[in-house]
């Protein structure tokens, strides 16, 4: 009688091809065997299969943090600022961030996004991004909760990546133009990237502040730290 151990004839599972293996290989796993060509192009097959699980997963993060308006830009329409992607598309992450800089529909927010997303997946950045009035509405909302309000700023002054867009839009309140411009001199101080986008400049920066030294002294910051982009 044969033994569980004793050699028999089995099948590949895949390409039908015999060969010799333990009587309980047979029996156990008639349908998994496989001849060792198979075996390699089934682990192949598999580790293709967790990369397109992992790529799909991060895509998703991605899309959490991207809104709709922003996923699937081509590059290609004519209302995208081309000239500007090919200049910054190869640049690395680094302590120097980048405004963007110019009127209403020049595709400023399209353009960071889509850098954000070059970042995200060939660097593994994660950004933190910050919208107009976000600022003042947050520290509104947390005023009530010391712990949540200083948890809060202090991830805005040490994620790795932080984005504010259309930075300037909103009329600033004495505490929240003393929030903002902490977290700005944290971080350049601490050569942490800001990214931003803008259609403000000069006086009319100045005019959305209480304080126009502080207004000023927080420009002077984003020049020094940040390539300012004109679109």
């Amino acid at each position: 009688m044969e033994e569980h151990f004793d050699e028999v004839d089995i099948k590949c599972a895949d390409c039908s091809t015999m060969l010799k293996g333990p009587k309980m290989i047979r029996e156990m796993f008639p349908s998994a065997f496989r001849c060792p060509p198979c075996e390699d192009k089934a682990k192949v097959k598999f580790d293709e299969g967790k990369e397109r699980e992992k790529a799909l997963v991060k895509r998703e993060k991605w899309e959490e943090l991207c809104p709709k308006l922003y996923q699937n830009t081509d590059i290609n329409h004519k209302g995208f600022p081309v000239h500007i992607w090919e200049k910054i598309k190869g640049r690395k992450h680094s302590e120097r961030g980048i405004m963007l800089r110019g009127d209403s529909r020049t595709g400023k927010t399209r353009l960071m996004f889509k850098y954000l997303e070059h970042l995200f997946f060939s660097h593994r950045v994660k950004p933190m991004i910050l919208y107009a009035g976000e600022l003042s509405l947050n520290i509104t909302n947390l005023l009530d909760n010391t712990r949540m309000y200083k948890e809060w700023e202090e991830r805005l002054k040490t994620v790795p990546l932080l984005f504010l867009d259309d930075l300037f839009a909103e009329k600033y309140t004495e505490r929240s133009e003393d929030v903002l411009f902490r977290i700005i001199d944290t971080r350049t101080r601490d050569m942490l990237p800001i990214y931003s986008t803008t259609q403000k400049k000069g006086v009319a920066i100045e005019k959305g502040f209480q304080d126009k030294d502080r207004a000023i002294a927080l420009t002077e910051r984003l020049r020094e730290f940040c390539d300012i982009i004109p679109i």
